[in-house]
């Protein structure tokens, strides 16, 4: 690729369009009919192709830079341990290395994908009654994402067991505050929260578990789970994190009426939900959130 059509958005839109039809044609066997721009925070295509089978659509998801060199194949690996151990996630294909992308099955739903805050700013969020029900069910599906055994995973970079309550507790905010103090990004109030949840950690919770990270994504099929979405921050920590999730965004995102899904989770997995460790790890996330979106506006 030449610097003009590095500095060129057309020249580089046209650019990764080709290297997506040669992928297409090599892997799959099948002519591109349609590439189509989505409106992500990282560049990502629905891409419609014809084969001898029929006309299919998949999903490229491509990079973005100041997520990390490593985060766009982390989260690929994590989805094919999750798909080889009956998780409802999209057929991974494989990486595509120009664009810098990995692809999988395209999930055909009419409706706005969840977690997709560019677009919950542009209208209200709502939730009708198939949608709550398809959230009624996701909790199925997050107590099985953390009942995998964590050994699964043992073999990714970054998901290793914490050894120490304190590092399942903070690991990610821990990483991400001090990606934020190098990066010259922490003021007074962040520093006070981090030092806040240092000295208040739930040092009962030992047990670790494989947790999404920013939980609740996921398409659905009228009232059912079509396939779960987003494992970008995805780590071995405490399931209450991916509890708290749910209320950290709900400010964008309804997620409906919280409390019943926190007793749907506990039906389901047995366990009862320990509501103040829930209330720490709200404000774990909203940290790393906050950190995080400094890290894009810097």
């Amino acid at each position: 690729m030449s610097d003009q059509t590095a500095t060129d958005p057309g020249a580089l839109e046209a650019h990764q369009h080709a290297g997506i039809r040669q992928w297409v044609a090599e892997h799959l066997g099948g002519e591109v009919h349609a590439i189509e721009r989505l409106a992500r925070w990282r560049p990502c295509w629905k891409v419609t192709y014809a084969t001898s089978a029929g006309v299919r659509a998949i999903f490229v998801r491509g990079d973005r830079p100041n997520a990390g060199p490593h985060a766009l194949r982390f989260e690929m690996d994590v989805m094919q341990v999750l798909e080889a151990n009956g998780i409802s996630v999209p057929h991974i294909h494989g990486w595509m290395d120009a664009p810098k992308a990995f692809v999988m099955d395209w999930i055909d739903t009419e409706e706005r994908a969840p977690g997709m805050l560019h677009t919950a700013f542009e209208s209200t969020p709502r939730l009708g009654p198939e949608r709550w029900q398809a959230m009624l069910d996701y909790m199925g599906h997050l107590v099985a994402l953390h009942r995998l055994p964590i050994e699964k995973f043992a073999h990714i970079r970054g998901m290793t067991a914490p050894a120490t309550p304190a590092d399942l507790a903070l690991r990610a905010t821990e990483r991400m505050y001090r990606y934020g103090e190098a990066a010259g990004l922490i003021d007074a109030p962040l520093a006070f929260v981090q030092s806040w949840l240092r000295r208040h950690l739930p040092a009962h919770r030992t047990e670790p578990s494989f947790v999404t990270g920013d939980a609740g994504q996921f398409m659905a099929d009228g009232p059912r789970v079509a396939g779960l979405l987003d494992f970008e921050i995805a780590m071995i920590g405490d399931t209450h994190w991916d509890l708290a999730c749910f209320r950290g965004r709900h400010p964008y995102e309804n997620m409906g009426d919280i409390p019943a899904l926190y007793r749907r989770y506990a039906e389901v997995s047995g366990r009862a939900v320990d509501l103040r460790v829930v209330g720490y790890h709200t404000v774990n996330f909203l940290q790393l959130s906050a950190i995080a979106a400094l890290t894009f506006m810097n």
